[in-house]
């Protein structure tokens, strides 16, 4: 009986003795010192696990997103394509603006008003023409000039309509443009074209001196074009043994057929 009533008192015993530890080391300093070799230690695995964690965390999620992403992209890229189509728009805008005053410069040079068209269509016959967007509306009428933004002659106004025209290249076998040459002389001869690809000038008097490199433009001789605009330069002489005449091979400084926008050089007694 004995033993037995001293169990359940040692048992009371033990319990009080560890709820006295328990309360020493959850408030004493005692706690701290104890632990804090052990917290030292565990100090760095915690800090790799929380970077790891973080790092798992951040990684692309390929099922929870993809639908979004997906949508998210697709608007980037509509984005993308509109920002470059405003750019292409805004880049085509300048170069207009920028042709269109060394237009207007090179007509106030000459004391010559002009009508700036575009080019909208080429010829699918043998004649070498150019379809352009202003017409009898604006001024344009048979026979006058059309010019480049440096004023180079690509041909004359050969068609009239309400809003269109139609320009004869001078590269074309039926164009005949009076010019002349810039020498000492003057020497006077007409540009003809060959097949649509080339120039010639014929009927240059034989006596005149003539040289690769010179300069050839219009002369005053048609009343709807007017006199000094640049044709190209000579890159061939031709003397014909027993002619009164020499003819030489001309070159066009640009490529005619590849204009995009064009001035027809209206006449001073013309109104627009």
């Amino acid at each position: 009986m004995r033993q037995s009533a001293r169990k359940p008192a040692k048992f009371w015993f033990i319990l009080v003795t560890f709820l006295i530890l328990a309360i020493i080391f959850g408030y004493s300093s005692f706690r701290n010192s104890f632990f804090r070799p052990l917290e030292y230690l565990s100090t760095p695995f915690l800090r790799m696990s929380y970077s790891i964690g973080q790092w798992i965390h951040d990684l692309p999620r390929p099922f929870q997103d993809k639908k979004s992403l997906v949508s998210e992209n697709d608007a980037l890229r509509a984005q993308n394509e509109k920002l470059l189509q405003e750019n292409s728009l805004l880049k085509a805008l300048q170069e207009e603006t920028a042709v269109t005053k060394r237009m207007q410069q090179f007509l106030n040079s000459i004391n010559s008003r002009g009508v700036t068209a575009h080019v909208i269509g080429k010829s699918s016959t043998e004649k070498k023409t150019l379809l352009i967007d202003k017409g009898q509306d604006q001024g344009v009428k048979k026979g006058l000039a059309a010019i480049t933004e440096n004023g180079i002659l690509i041909g004359t106004v050969s068609d009239v309509q309400a809003r269109t025209s139609h320009i004869l290249l001078i590269t074309d076998s039926s164009q005949n443009i009076a010019a002349k040459i810039q020498n000492d002389l003057s020497s006077p001869g007409v540009i003809k074209g060959e097949f649509g690809l080339a120039l010639s000038m014929q009927l240059i008097p034989q006596n005149d001196q003539v040289e690769k490199q010179q300069t050839i433009v219009t002369s005053a001789l048609d009343p709807n074009i007017p006199p000094n605009l640049l044709i190209g330069t000579i890159t061939e002489v031709i003397k014909k043994e027993g002619s009164v005449f020499q003819d030489a091979k001309v070159v066009s400084p640009i490529q005619i057929e590849r204009v995009e926008t064009i001035s027809i050089i209206i006449p001073a007694d013309e109104s627009l």
